[in-house]
């Protein structure tokens, strides 16, 4: 009897370990849009650039850290796709960059990233993207929504508001098992 129940118990944990990843993933990025800026090139001055239009980005829509969700959010941020293009070209041209800028808001891959106490695994993620001339220089990314760029560029980390986000991930195992004990 023992040889067959360690089989399926083992089974079982190995299943639900894969649904409390996905789980949290599914959790976080459902809720999440990043920002993702690409220089043209990895030259000193392309990367500054780079960093110039971030901060013209943030600026041009800081209204979405106020937004209520993330549907707010989205749609504020493709209903002005040329204003992030607006922003990017008259950093680059005051800059004297003779490339432009290319904004587009879509689903993309995004490496594990660190804000503070808030970490998002790799996966998939809805996101503003920036291309610079070429886009083949290295890149930078943070979340737009909930305003975590906002936060990471603030100097004043103790400052809270209404609009503070926090994350919680529950894991599935957990609820389970604890259901499991009560059956009991």
């Amino acid at each position: 009897m023992r040889k067959i129940i360690f089989p399926i118990l083992l089974s079982l944990a190995a299943f639900l370990a894969i649904g409390i990843y996905t789980n949290a993933q599914d959790t976080r990025s459902e809720n999440v849009i990043r920002l993702h800026v690409i220089a043209n090139s990895d030259t000193k001055k392309d990367q500054a650039v780079k960093l110039l239009v971030r901060d013209a980005i943030l600026d041009a829509f800081s209204a979405t850290a106020k937004c209520e969700n993330k549907a707010n959010a989205e749609e504020k941020i493709k209903m002005n796709l040329d204003l992030a293009e607006q922003a990017a070209n008259k950093v680059l041209s005051e800059n004297g960059f003779s490339y432009c800028a290319r904004a587009e808001y879509g689903e993309y891959d995004f490496p594990t990233r660190t804000y503070g106490s808030v970490t998002l695994p790799a996966g998939k993620y809805s996101g503003l993207r920036i291309h610079l001339g070429e886009g083949i220089g290295q890149n930078w990314w943070c979340v737009m929504y909930p305003p975590l760029c906002f936060n990471e560029l603030n100097s004043d980390t103790t400052q809270t508001d209404s609009n503070s986000v926090s994350f919680e991930i529950k894991f599935k195992f957990t609820e389970v098992l604890q259901n499991f004990k009560q059956a009991l």
